[in-house]
């Protein structure tokens, strides 16, 4: 039995995309999943603008709905900065920076994909600290381990415990062993427990 929260980010979006309170085990959770990540932007685009006439005109029937409405918006946010980070890459590989100067909204997406650059470059050089850090300490971690014997400094059943699944992972190896395990859902509440 695997265990997953049933308040991660995945959990929400699956029960916001689909609609549903109860979730499912592993076979039907890991392929509605990747159909949801694959459908989730153009529905967004079909969907935002009812979800903002709900949000402006009746408040009232928007309280269980707070997630819809915050992840619609993130969404049509992360288009507009994909949008202006294609725009300010073409326009400095092909038109040699003609617009970069131009005023009103072209400018803006020039600015805004810059700092969509910056930003992308600034997470990329953390993502590489935190992997070249990990490697490093695997490294320290084997020079301990020859020095002492094969010896953890640390108990392994604390590792093996708190390990946590990975969705895509776990859902490749049960579609390759043609088994569909259960899945506890921790933080689920009780009226949705199966």
């Amino acid at each position: 039995m695997l265990n997953f929260k049933y308040d991660s980010l995945n959990a929400k979006l699956y029960r916001w995309f689909y609609n549903v309170r109860r979730m499912p085990n592993l076979c039907p959770y890991f392929w509605k999943s990747i159909i949801m990540w694959i459908l989730i932007v153009p529905y967004e685009l079909i969907v935002l603008p009812g979800q903002l006439r709900l949000l402006i005109l009746r408040q009232n029937d928007l309280d269980d709905k707070s997630d819809e409405i915050t992840f619609g918006v993130l969404g049509h946010v992360a288009i507009q900065f994909g949008i202006s980070f294609l725009y300010f890459w073409y326009n400095v590989l092909f038109l040699h920076n003609q617009g970069a100067h131009a005023n009103g909204s072209v400018g803006v997406y020039y600015a805004i994909g810059f700092i969509t650059t910056i930003g992308i470059v600034v997470g990329g050089a953390i993502a590489l600290g935190v992997v070249l850090k990990e490697k490093s300490d695997k490294k320290k971690l084997d020079a301990y381990l020859i020095e002492h014997d094969g010896n953890y400094p640390w108990n392994d059943e604390h590792l093996k415990k708190n390990k946590r699944p990975s969705l895509i992972i776990e859902g490749i190896k049960a579609w390759y062993q043609k088994s569909c395990p259960q899945i506890n859902w921790e933080g689920q509440p009780k009226q949705f427990e199966s």
